[in-house]
């Protein structure tokens, strides 16, 4: 009887590690501290995604925050629970109402969890080490002109298509 639960088990593991994404395109959205990001994850082989981001804030002053990147990850495990590390290149441009636009460089490395649901549906939380790279300008990292070390969180939610 306990090896009729342990094959049952095992072939729930097996079956549910097959129907895990490996392949298609996402839509997904990141929070991290008081910005959302809009991400389009594309699966490139069973372990490895990059994502096109988007995040745009309209500031106080009439003015706009874009930001454009792209966000690798290499998937460690694929589990329904499954670690990835990353990257993020991003490109953050403000656009004052009146002035010159300002744009900084950020350039990161990240390590996460992502949790399947199931092959459609996932959420996950990312820790980030970013490099900032500050517009002479900019006040945005408090160094202007100078490049930056900070640390990020990001959580996320993603809707799958196969």
């Amino acid at each position: 009887m306990i090896r009729a639960i342990y094959l049952i088990q095992f072939f729930s593991i097996i079956s549910f590690a097959q129907q895990l994404p490996e392949s298609g395109t996402g839509l997904s959205a990141s929070y991290q501290e008081s910005h959302f990001d809009i991400q389009i994850p594309i699966w490139f082989s069973p372990t490895f995604t990059l994502a096109p981001a988007l995040g745009f804030i309209k500031t106080g002053d009439g003015g706009s925050d874009f930001q454009i990147g792209v966000i690798p990850r290499v998937y460690l495990k694929k589990e329904k629970l499954s670690p990835f590390v990353g990257g993020r290149f991003a490109a953050l441009v403000y656009s004052p109402k009146k002035g010159d636009s300002i744009t900084d460089y950020l350039f990161g490395l990240s390590a996460g969890g992502e949790y399947f649901v199931d092959k459609n549906f996932s959420f996950g939380i990312e820790a980030q080490l970013n490099f900032s790279m500050s517009d002479d300008n900019s006040f945005r990292f408090s160094n202007p002109g100078e490049t930056n070390i900070n640390t990020a969180t990001a959580l996320f939610a993603t809707l799958y298509f196969n």
